[in-house]
């Protein structure tokens, strides 16, 4: 309880603070090409539930049927605005709304495709029975994913 509390009160917190920059950010996205500003990433949740995190979009409209689901950062498919906001983590912020709707917390499991935890063992499913987070370990150690996979191809 003292954990759904303190995710409420902290994206609150984060929602008001940056609210004038998530306005701005919302209306460069649209102006660049009149896309929608959010894209709402089918990901799985606590118990297996699939949700839709929230995130700028900062890649050209139906990239995700234009290409795989994993980037580098040289993806053209990445918008010039989406580049400034992966390499500020500002595309992020909307997962606030997440925490505030109960589907994520601020910090716990980053959530995975459903593609990937449909092959899980039945050990590595333990990780499903809690909420996913914004932030986790992972994310803090392997802040950029991108360039370790452009050093993986």
């Amino acid at each position: 309880m003292l954990k759904r509390i303190f995710d409420i009160l902290f994206s609150l917190v984060v929602l008001l603070l940056f609210s004038l920059l998530l306005i701005i950010i919302s209306l460069i996205i649209f102006l660049y090409d009149g896309g929608p500003v959010f894209y709402k990433a089918p990901r799985v949740g606590k118990n297996g539930r699939v949700f839709k995190m929230y995130k700028f979009r900062t890649m050209v409209v139906d990239a995700d049927k234009k290409g795989p689901s994993s980037t580098t950062n040289n993806d053209s498919r990445i918008t010039p605005v989406g580049k400034f906001l992966r390499k500020t983590k500002l595309d992020e912020i909307p997962q606030f709304i997440n925490v505030l709707k109960g589907e994520m917390s601020v910090v716990g499991p980053r959530p995975d495709l459903k593609c990937f935890t449909d092959m899980f063992t039945e050990e590595e499913k333990i990780i499903l029975s809690v909420k996913p987070g914004i932030t986790d370990y992972a994310s803090l150690w392997n802040s950029n994913e991108a360039k370790l996979l452009e050093g993986s191809t």
